[in-house]
């Protein structure tokens, strides 16, 4: 596995007493479509000053933080209503829900229904956001109603709706 590691190193003055901070990331890099790839930034703190014209150091305090790997992911539910015993010339209204089950935020998420049915499909569209997880309005849409819903953080839920209405073709082949 390669493994290139990455050094930074910046300096911060506050009036006499500077503060040196020292990053170091470590990357390692996935080279099987398996393994995951994931980081782990290494701080260490120093704080210098001056008291009578002398310096004064502290001692190096120091904090590895493991960055969680990056897991996107999206769960789809689908409810149609009514659903039993549904005559000809009834519209059936769907409901469905994508969630952002992952720790990414997903953008231009959109929805396509495939349908089985004689008459036209239905089209997901009317997005709103049901669920604001995590930080509040880090989920937003730039176009409502056009059926896409632009980001989407981890934890939060949006619902789109659609319907379509039962032939009678559909009722006499069962579809």
């Amino acid at each position: 596995m390669n493994q290139p590691r990455y050094s930074i190193s910046t300096v911060k003055s506050a009036m006499t007493s500077p503060v040196i901070v020292r990053l170091a990331f470590v990357l390692l890099l996935a080279v099987a479509g398996s393994e995951r790839a994931f980081a782990t930034i290494d701080n260490d703190a120093t704080a210098t000053g001056i008291y009578n014209g002398q310096p004064v150091n502290s001692n190096t305090d120091s904090v590895q933080v493991i960055v969680a790997p990056a897991a996107p992911a999206l769960v789809v539910t689908k409810v149609a209503t009514p659903d039993i015993n549904v005559p000809a010339g009834t519209l059936v209204t769907y409901t469905y829900t994508v969630q952002n089950t992952g720790n990414q935020v997903v953008t231009n998420i959109s929805l396509t229904d495939a349908h089985f049915g004689s008459g036209p499909g239905p089209v997901p569209l009317n997005e709103t956001l049901t669920t604001d997880a995590g930080t509040v309005n880090d989920s937003t849409d730039s176009t409502p109603n056009d059926g896409q819903w632009s980001t989407l953080a981890p934890g939060d839920v949006i619902t789109l709706t659609a319907t379509y209405t039962i032939t009678q073709n559909d009722v006499d082949t069962k579809q």
